[in-house]
């Protein structure tokens, strides 16, 4: 989130990193993939996050899925709305959000998740078959 009070000299004054080294998101090249809603202070887009964590034992712990990534937005920075991991490899790659009465959805690979706006809990997970 940057100030722009001064066009000339922006400054950063919040910022959110998802994931680690490997993290990727088509946001970064496709502005058509987030989802922004400035009412509600909520932008969504897909991931495929990264992340690994070294304890003081020396024992690394992985985590990597794809999916979607809700962030919360304000004036105070940004938090963690919700992580929406899907089981499909592809399912970040191609996938968007939208909202509809109050129900947030997230439309991945043959996948579609439907979540309340809300509180992001999950109202319904479908498969879609297309082989017919």
């Amino acid at each position: 989130m940057f100030d722009v009070s001064n066009p000339q000299k922006p400054t950063e004054v919040h910022k959110l990193v998802i994931g680690g080294q490997g993290s990727y998101s088509e946001a970064m090249n496709d502005p058509k993939a987030i989802m922004f809603d400035m009412e509600k202070g909520i932008m969504a887009f897909p991931v495929d996050y990264q992340n690994a964590t070294t304890n003081k034992a020396g024992q690394t712990t992985k985590e990597e899925w794809r999916g979607g990534f809700v962030a919360e937005f304000s004036a105070r920075g940004f938090k963690t709305g919700a992580k929406i991991k899907m089981d499909d490899y592809y399912s970040a790659t191609g996938s968007r959000f939208a909202y509809i009465d109050g129900v947030l959805y997230y439309v991945a690979n043959q996948q579609v998740v439907a979540m309340d706006y809300s509180n992001y809990k999950i109202l319904n997970h479908i498969e879609l078959d297309f082989n017919r």
